[in-house]
């Protein structure tokens, strides 16, 4: 596989009249993690589906050779325009293989035709034969994954292996009835059957590989391997379904009976590592390559100590994707440094939408993040609060290089810990840990 760097980048978002968005602007600063924040309503889903919707029609584009053909994943509808307002727009710049592209799609009232453009157009019409003429040219990942991405169905079998080709890396990325763990389980099913019957080398390698390193990223290694199993079940339809099974501490376990949160997972990293692998013709490198993944309410059902894992573990995993994520999870913030964040505010009484612009960093307490990005006043029982904030205060002069304090420190980790309150616990265990990685102290590790 060709070794070149592709970037591939979100630089640039503009909306005009979509949804509670009069006009807004938001410059991605080509860098690799985005998060946005914000209260229910503000806007943080709407800023991802207006991405959705120009990179949708993008591959759209990519696929099919009639460009009048309406098979478009997903695109903008009448009443994603403002109230009171007669049409919206959704501009989009980004890097797509070195190239700058731009995405301008736009809709007016009463009409059910959506206009959309895409510069430099010929781009987009030699981009399917460079890929025939070049079987080392890599293809970018581009995905959403939605809010509902965990659903389970109750009952499928597999389909034939369509997803061999490098284009099918973008196939499929923007429906909403593709968010879902059944998908890729009929897919990796298809494919492992494919494969054996061909006596082919094994396509699901590296999304094997991606599977056990995020596992064990929560389970101090626990996962060692995966297989898939067929079982014969009372269906109308169907007689055959395939499962996969991984290895948990010596035993097999089926993923569908793992939480609803080890799902979705599940399914995110499974389905990044399979568009990774297609578009980068299944090299021993593929989780090295390049994309775009948007991720909607990242920490869904998960525990706060997962959350505190979720994006670093993802950046580990798939170090050259730029993922743009939503949350309402301080934890997820604080996780990472560097990551530029983009919080959603309403003050005013015409309800416009107002961005503020930050940068993460993991040094922060959970105390100031709640405070100054999600304005929220931490608040326990008085003598815990007490507790704490000694704990904060001793924890900030020694991030400060000041020593003095960190026998006290150690002893109020401990008495807080002594509550017994999952919430105390949890932040206390991070903090320490976020002293560890600053200080490289090991009194402080947890």
């Amino acid at each position: 596989m060709n070794n070149k760097r592709y970037r591939t980048l979100l630089t640039k978002l503009n909306l005009t009249n979509f949804r509670s968005f009069n006009e807004l602007t938001i410059k991605f600063g080509k860098k690799n993690v985005i998060i946005i924040i914000g209260n229910n309503g503000l806007g943080k889903s709407s800023i991802l589906d207006a991405i959705a919707y120009c990179l949708s029609y993008f591959t759209f584009r990519l696929f099919t050779l009639d460009a009048k053909k309406k098979d478009i994943d997903s695109e903008l509808k009448q009443e994603d325009i403002n109230i009171e307002q007669s049409k919206s727009t959704c501009i989009l710049d980004f890097e797509w293989i070195d190239q700058k592209i731009q995405v301008d799609t736009r809709i007016e009232i009463n009409s059910d035709n959506v206009n959309s453009n895409i510069n430099p157009s010929e781009y987009v019409d030699n981009f399917r034969s460079i890929v025939s003429s070049d079987n080392d040219f890599p293809v970018p990942v581009i995905a959403y994954y939605r809010s509902h991405r965990s659903k389970v169905e109750e009952d499928h079998s597999p389909h034939p292996g369509t997803y061999d080709q490098r284009i099918y890396a973008i196939h499929r990325a923007f429906r909403e009835s593709f968010s879902n763990f059944t998908g890729f389980e009929s897919w990796y099913s298809a494919v492992h059957l494919e494969s054996n019957k061909v006596n082919e080398p094994n396509k699901l390698e590296q999304i094997n590989k991606a599977l056990i390193l995020f596992l064990n990223e929560f389970h101090d290694n626990e996962f060692t391997d995966i297989r898939l199993v067929e079982s014969r079940i009372r269906s109308r339809y169907k007689y055959y379904n395939f499962r996969i099974e991984v290895m948990k501490s010596g035993k097999w376990i089926l993923l569908r009976n793992l939480s609803s949160g080890e799902k979705s997972l599940i399914f995110l990293v499974c389905d990044i590592a399979r568009r990774l692998s297609v578009g980068n013709n299944h090299s021993v490198n593929s989780l090295k390559g390049h994309g775009i993944v948007l991720i909607d309410e990242i920490e869904l059902h998960l525990h706060p100590s997962w959350q505190r894992k979720i994006l670093s573990s993802l950046i580990h995993i798939f170090p050259n994707i730029q993922f743009i994520v939503s949350t309402h999870s301080p934890f997820v913030v604080n996780s990472v440094d560097k990551a530029l964040v983009y919080e959603l505010d309403s003050n005013d009484r015409n309800s416009n939408v107002r961005v503020k612009k930050t940068i993460s960093s993991t040094s922060n307490s959970i105390s100031y993040v709640l405070q100054s990005l999600f304005e929220i006043e931490e608040q326990f029982g008085k003598p815990t609060q007490e507790l704490l904030d000694k704990f904060y205060k001793y924890r900030n002069q020694i991030m400060q290089d000041n020593k003095i304090n960190s026998k006290l420190l150690i002893k109020l980790s401990k008495e807080l810990r002594a509550t017994n309150d999952i919430e105390i616990i949890d932040i206390i265990d991070f903090e320490m840990n976020q002293l560890y990685k600053s200080t490289k102290n090991k009194k402080y590790k947890i």
